[in-house]
């Protein structure tokens, strides 16, 4: 590869010679602050729990749901000691399923289905905050930040 000057690169290959420009975000976002924050508001260790078996099933049909609608985030409302799920096309088919869980604090946020089964696929707990949630695997942490719940 050549660096033709600080923001653009040449690579050649036989016939061919590709060209390409480095990004640069004039507005780069502040990882260390945003993780710091999401993980100040609540997180703790002790807070963890197991994530529950059956979830990744209701993940996949809340995924098959969503998947035709813009907006493909699904509710999940935790209380008393269940987490309820709902996710609604415009044309009305509905998920609403449940998982019985012990411990929780009651809460509701709004997520995409795809962002948490992306993650609960790797991760053994997890926390749930107004603002984000949270999966770990022994040292390794996954955030996934709310907006707009």
């Amino acid at each position: 590869m050549v660096l033709l000057n600080g923001s653009t690169s040449q690579f050649s290959t036989g016939r061919y010679n590709l060209f390409g420009k480095f990004l640069k975000d004039n507005r780069p976002l502040e990882f260390p602050q945003i993780i710091e924050m999401h993980l100040s508001k609540g997180y703790h260790p002790d807070k963890l729990r197991p994530i529950p078996k059956g979830l990744k099933e209701i993940l996949d049909k809340a995924i098959v749901i969503t998947e035709r609608v813009d907006h493909k985030s699904m509710r999940m409302t935790v209380q008393n000691d269940r987490i309820m799920f709902q996710a609604q096309t415009s044309d009305l088919t509905e998920l609403k399923d449940y998982l019985e869980v012990e411990s929780y604090e009651n809460i509701t946020i709004h997520i995409e289905p795809k962002l948490l089964k992306a993650g609960v696929r790797f991760y053994d707990q997890w926390m749930i905050t107004d603002d984000a949630v949270i999966m770990v695997k022994g040292n390794a942490i996954h955030l996934i930040g709310l907006t707009g719940s």
